[in-house]
């Protein structure tokens, strides 16, 4: 039976000497800064209203707990 493997015409046609190494890619730059430039304020304002109404809410239920245990 014949064999199935074969070399590809590129690599057989290409020198050895030709065949070399790229040099690695550098590293992109660091950014100039870290520091956040811009809040969204409102989203900062919707989580503290998240948070105060859940407060409340725990609140209002340790209240309801302690007048019905008494």
């Amino acid at each position: 039976m014949a064999s199935t493997a074969t070399t590809s015409p590129v690599l057989a046609t290409t020198p050895a000497a030709s065949v070399r190494a790229e040099p690695p890619t550098p590293a992109p730059a660091a950014p100039a800064t870290t520091k956040i430039t811009m809040t969204d304020y409102g989203y900062v304002a919707g989580e503290l209203r998240r948070i105060a109404l859940l407060t409340a809410i725990i609140i209002a239920l340790l209240l309801v707990l302690w007048v019905v245990v008494g």
